[in-house]
């Protein structure tokens, strides 16, 4: 992951330095900036956190369930497995709803019959016949 300059680090814990670009550039922000303690916060959203602790035998993170007032934790014995799972669940988190849209759109059809009253599918017997 390469860090553009535009943003300023200012996390003061490094070893989560390499999320700060992605939280930024998806519109999160940081709410808890301490060495043991990292909150960032979906912008809108009180109920959507991506947290990690950190003490001196683990990394505990908690990762949101979109769409939802959960939140999963687990927890880590290294900054790059924190760093990594907690990148993962962000993308995936934001990628969520372009996947629904992409769905939706495929084709400009939105689970909409076409023009022929059929919904896309040929039958059986008529694709066994070609």
């Amino acid at each position: 992951m390469t860090m553009n300059t535009n943003f300023i680090i200012t996390l003061k814990n490094k070893g989560f330095m390499v999320l700060e670009e992605s939280f930024l550039q998806h519109n999160w922000k940081c709410i808890k900036n301490e060495m043991d303690h990292i909150l960032y916060q979906k912008h809108g959203n009180d109920y959507d956190n991506f947290e990690m602790n950190i003490t001196q035998n683990k990394i505990c993170v908690s990762v949101p369930i979109k769409n939802s007032r959960f939140q999963y934790k687990t927890h880590f014995e290294s900054y790059f497995n924190a760093c990594e799972y907690v990148e993962m669940h962000l993308l995936n988190y934001e990628k969520k709803d372009e996947v629904k849209t992409r769905l939706e759109d495929k084709d400009g059809k939105d689970g909409k019959e076409d023009k022929d009253g059929k919904d896309g599918k040929e039958d059986k017997d008529e694709s066994e016949e070609r």
